[in-house]
């Protein structure tokens, strides 16, 4: 991993959920996002969400494959946050 990259991990979504599924990436790798943004669409058992970039910056890695079940604080993506000077 470069310094300065963040990795991105899976979030809490509510109280008993450990495992949800990737449905759909919203933007591609090499794309820019702004924090807040959506980036994934991921399915528990309960509900289908939207997760929301972590920071401004570029996705430049995908580490959890659509229609694959991750765990709780597993690794989604990669971003290079945007440089402010």
């Amino acid at each position: 991993m470069s310094e300065g990259r963040v990795t991105w991990q899976m979030p809490q979504l509510g109280n008993g959920i450990d495992t949800a599924i990737i449905q759909e990436w919203l933007i591609g790798v090499g794309e820019s996002v702004k924090e807040g943004e959506p980036v994934v669409v991921v399915e528990t058992d309960k509900a289908s969400s939207d997760l929301e970039a972590p920071v401004n910056g570029t996705l430049v890695a995908v580490l959890a494959a659509e229609e694959v079940e991750v765990e709780i604080g597993e690794p989604l993506a990669e971003f290079e946050p945007e440089v402010t000077t």
